[in-house]
């Protein structure tokens, strides 16, 4: 995933920059990190509370009854 994702993400750059004149390549680039970040940031905390609530469950069923103090 972390190749394919590699890959991509620089492709994406050139394509924004090929797709904007001169003049507007600085803010067109900035602006495709600015979501693409945003987008990191969005994903990374649903992945990290689904993980935590799975793992929640799973520690609820799986460990001994008085394990939990």
């Amino acid at each position: 995933m972390g190749v394919g994702l590699g890959m991509s993400m620089q492709i994406l750059v050139l394509i924004v920059q090929n797709t904007f004149p001169n003049s507007q390549v600085g803010t067109a680039t900035a602006s495709n990190n600015y979501f693409r970040q945003i987008g990191v940031s969005i994903c990374t905390a649903a992945v990290g509370s689904l993980f935590v609530a799975r793992l929640t469950e799973l520690l609820g069923t799986r460990l001994p009854a008085g394990a939990d103090h």
